[in-house]
């Protein structure tokens, strides 16, 4: 019998449910949206608070990004970091030279608007991730997204070397909505109380896609304990949920 780590556990008790479909090219608003001149008020919103990340997000001003951020994300957070982050993945898609937004959908728990980032090489896909009062919860760039086995072995990596930011880039969107790096942390620590201290990864094995799901077997060698984290990710190569077996192989 299995149980989560869990990214249920790590905030979100309806993780493994939390697929969504991506929507390109149109904006497209919630059934839920209970008035045009609402939905027009929060695309304004949603597109003015994309303009100023973006402009910020160019030129690498952390100043300006992170009163944008969710709060726990912003506490989370050092200049530093978001600074070394941004330059980083402005390293991977190259001289930013003008950027469009393409798309804004809506929907419940999450807001994503689609921007196409325009660079010497051509278009690069950025997504900006907003929760329900329109506060940044997190960027992807799914162009730029490795293999599953890749994926889930940085993912636990990031884990073990107490870089839950890191590894919180590799959830899902809707997980990225509910759960912050303080919960990562805590259920990492939670987990090495009862299989001890993490010493390496043994293998990774992907066992298979299914419905947009691919589910992947990650055996970790522990101090006291030998784990498989069953690793759920969808269509883009992000994490949607991370269950554990009830009783390790004690070492």
């Amino acid at each position: 019998m299995n149980r989560s780590l869990r990214l249920g556990s790590l905030g979100c008790a309806a993780a493994v449910l939390l697929s969504a479909p991506w929507h390109g090219g149109t904006a497209i608003a919630s059934a839920q949206t209970p008035s045009a001149a609402e939905t027009i008020r929060s695309f304004s919103q949603l597109a003015q608070r994309t303009f100023t990340f973006m402009e910020a997000f160019r030129n690498s001003n952390t100043a300006s990004i992170l009163p944008l951020l969710e709060p726990q994300l912003a506490k989370a957070l050092t200049p530093q970091a978001l600074r070394t982050r941004i330059r980083e993945d402005l390293t991977k898609v190259g001289a930013l030279q003008g950027f469009s937004i393409s798309s804004i959908d809506q929907g419940p728990g999450l807001d994503t608007v689609t921007v196409l980032l325009q660079t010497p090489t051509g278009q690069t896909v950025l997504r900006l991730l907003f929760n329900q009062t329109f506060q940044i919860v997190g960027y992807d760039l799914p162009d730029l997204t490795e293999s599953p086995e890749q994926v889930a072995g940085d993912f636990v990596q990031a884990l073990a070397n107490k870089q839950a930011l890191e590894a919180r880039s590799l959830l899902s969107p809707f997980l990225k909505t509910e759960i912050f790096p303080q919960q990562i942390e805590q259920r990492w620590q939670a987990l090495q109380q009862r299989t001890g201290a993490f010493r390496q990864i043994i293998r990774i094995e992907n066992a298979g896609s299914e419905n947009g799901i691919t589910l992947l077997l990650v055996e970790i060698r522990f101090s006291q304990a030998t784990d498989t984290l069953f690793i759920s990710l969808d269509s883009d190569n992000r994490i949607t949920n991370v269950d554990f077996p009830e009783s390790p192989r004690t070492n």
